[in-house]
């Protein structure tokens, strides 16, 4: 690329999973780096797909902003 590494335009993506019940939604900034759909969608599909063969990896991740978590005041 010519333009100097400093210079190029941040990398977005936000995205949810799955369409129907989803359970991840995600957010992926990459500084500096680019296009979003060819620089951060790959990072975002390669954390999704592990959040959906895996599951959640905490109960303390499982947001449910109208349940306060244990162990949280209401």
């Amino acid at each position: 690329d010519d333009i100097p590494a400093h210079l190029r335009d941040h990398a977005l993506f936000v995205g949810y999973a799955p369409a129907d019940t989803p359970s991840i939604a995600i957010a992926v900034i990459v500084e500096h780096g680019g296009s979003g759909g060819a620089v951060a969608a790959p990072i975002a599909g390669s954390v999704m797909e592990w959040w959906l063969a895996n599951g959640n990896p905490s109960p303390a991740l499982d947001f449910d902003f109208g349940t306060p978590l244990e162990g949280t005041q209401p």
